[in-house]
């Protein structure tokens, strides 16, 4: 039987079915369910079990689609999905089905029972917006080569001036069905200014060729004053430009709109990089910068986006100090903001205080840090300060960091025979893994410091072992064994990073007719080459003969990034816009309206 009591769920003894003999009281059901999570997992399954078989027996029961909905937003029980499709085909009409459906074929998307069942029900659906989410449901995912269903079509082409199919008329419009934007004009016309219209015209203004009505139909229902309408500000200026009537109506959307909106910095973030010079964008902007907390995911992309227009400016210049002084150090963008301001204000005392600060504060994984060093370093070489902290730094640094041999050749260039180091080189090529990128190199530069070592030519003879074959580091550490401690890697050394001519020879090199196996270390050396610094005056060339090589692209995409902040007008800088630009496009395409 079942035990009740007041503030302690039920709990099973022996005989479950107990629980069918009074189907008509709805508390049996979903006195059990609320509970769930609190009983032992035999005693939960034994009462999914005795839910479920409940169900299958009592299908004319009035309060089935109530159970079943409490049921499928805490389990994921398959005995449900036969069910729920017999339930539903036998209730078409009744005002739970579509909320029941959609629970289930979102828990179980591959069910045939179900997605019959559900296409089948849309044949009588009524033009309503829950029924529109059982739609969203059985869509295939947006950029999926999986056709869409017929049925789902025809609903939508029956009912596509009606109010209630917008959302689901939406997503087809995202997933390229050429009807759906004829669909969606039309609809439009009918409901352009109501709340929800614009989850039709976010579809349509992110599309390719989006059609011309969309930023007319967008700009007057901005015009409303609706919440949330920033993400629409957005997509019409990506799709669009710089379209006067889109200024003005995100300009009165952002004076009438409070800045607690959700989407209202997205509306401010790109009204200010399409029109960063309009008075009123400028105000909103530096306002909201002298406002908003630190933290805030958009401060460093709006005052980032204002100093492009106002470089030195001093307002910005002391807003963005008081962000350095209070955002935390872990912040991603701390270094972002210091740079700009380093590259404006060179050996600035309160820049170098503070950067000083962050060093000693930020974590060793921080991403930027050997980046923030660098800069530091290249100001102010063999400052003991930063030797020290570059040693904390190379021992507590995770042995996976893509930056520990780089940090490493700045000390020795300029400690050259500190016993220290080369323990910790020794000690790094020990335990980093044998596939990090800079393994072999780390290894080459140690083999050049001492050339006739048995633990180093172990250390290389292990790598050969574990490693692949087309591994890009291979090359070298085979040259350097094979001819007896003198490096003949790629014929690039004794060539340093830092000489002019190291760069022509790679792109030589990597020019030329090479096997396989030469031709990833010649990639590998060039990757290497791009990481120790952002200063060469080749930088974008070899960035740009490194970019088809696909394998790389995820570590070529940050540095080309950086390197454009600190560069945006140097040599090739548009070449390297480009290719990132066409990168992101490709990326952003499969995105689906929020």
């Amino acid at each position: 039987s079942l035990f009740y009591s007041h503030g302690s769920p039920p709990v099973f003894f022996r005989r479950d079915h107990i629980l069918f003999r009074d189907p008509k009281r709805r508390w049996v059901g979903q006195t059990l369910t609320q509970y769930l999570h609190r009983y032992p997992e035999a005693v939960r399954q034994q009462v999914v079990k005795a839910i479920c078989d409940l169900l299958g027996k009592t299908l004319d029961w009035f309060e089935w689609p109530a159970i079943a909905i409490d049921m499928l937003t805490r389990v994921s029980d398959p005995r449900l999905w036969p069910l729920v499709a017999r339930w539903a085909s036998l209730n078409r009409g009744a005002p739970l089905t579509p909320r029941l459906l959609e629970l289930a074929v979102r828990a179980a998307p591959n069910s045939i029972p179900l997605r019959e069942a559900a296409l089948s029900c849309l044949d009588e659906a009524i033009p309503d917006a829950r029924w529109g989410d059982v739609i969203q449901a059985l869509l295939p995912p947006v950029g999926s080569l999986d056709p869409i269903p017929p049925r789902v079509v025809g609903w939508v082409e029956r009912h596509h001036r009606k109010f209630g199919v917008r959302f689901a008329l939406g997503q087809l419009v995202l997933r390229g069905l050429p009807m759906a934007r004829e669909w969606a004009l039309i609809w439009l016309s009918d409901w352009w200014s109501e709340r929800t219209a614009n989850f039709i015209l976010e579809p349509l203004a992110r599309i390719a060729g989006s059609p011309p009505e969309t930023a007319s139909f967008g700009v007057e229902w901005i015009k409303c004053g609706h919440a949330n309408a920033g993400m629409l500000i957005k997509l019409l200026l990506r799709s669009f430009g710089r379209d006067v009537c889109i200024l003005e109506s995100g300009c009165a959307w952002l004076a009438t709109t409070p800045v607690s909106d959700k989407t209202w910095t997205v509306a401010l973030e790109h009204l200010v990089t399409s029109f960063p010079n309009d008075p009123r964008v400028e105000k909103a902007a530096r306002t909201w910068l002298n406002t908003a907390p630190a933290e805030h995911g958009s401060w460093q992309y709006l005052w980032g986006e204002l100093w492009k227009a106002f470089p030195k400016d001093e307002g910005l210049v002391e807003r963005a100090r008081w962000w350095l002084n209070t955002a935390p150090a872990e912040h991603g963008s701390w270094q972002y903001l210091w740079g700009e301001l380093w590259k404006a204000l060179p050996k600035d005392e309160g820049l170098v205080e503070r950067a000083r600060w962050w060093l000693n504060t930020a974590p060793a994984e921080h991403p930027s840090w050997v980046f923030l060093w660098g800069e530091l370093w290249k100001a102010f070489p063999k400052d003991e300060g930063l030797v020290e902290r570059a040693r904390w730094w190379l021992n507590t640094a995770p042995v996976e960091h893509g930056s520990w041999q780089y940090l490493w050749k700045q000390l020795w260039t300029t400690n050259s025979g500190d016993e220290s180091l080369i323990r910790e080189a020794y000690q790094w090529l020990a335990t980093a893994p044998k596939q990090h990128h800079s393994w072999a190199f780390m290894w080459s530069d140690l083999r050049m410091i001492q050339s006739e070592n048995r633990e180093l030519d172990e250390l290389g003879r292990r790598f050969l072992e574990v490693t692949a074959p087309r591994h890009p580091g291979r090359s070298m550490v085979e040259s350097a064994l094979a001819f007896g401690g003198k490096s003949v890697v790629l014929g690039l050394e004794p060539l340093t990073f830092e000489k002019p001519e190291w760069a022509i020879r790679w792109i030589q090199r990597v020019g030329g007719d090479r096997s396989q196996t030469d031709l990833a270390a010649t990639h590998s050396l060039g990757l290497a080459w791009l990481n120790s610094s952002f200063e060469y005056r080749l930088w974008a060339s070899v960035f740009l003969r490194l970019w088809p090589v696909v394998a790389l692209r995820d570590q070529l995409v940050p540095l080309g990034e950086a390197w454009l902040r600190r560069h945006p007008d140097g040599r090739r800088a548009d070449d390297v816009r480009a290719v990132l630009a066409m990168r992101k496009a490709g990326e952003e395409g499969g995105q689906s309206t929020s």
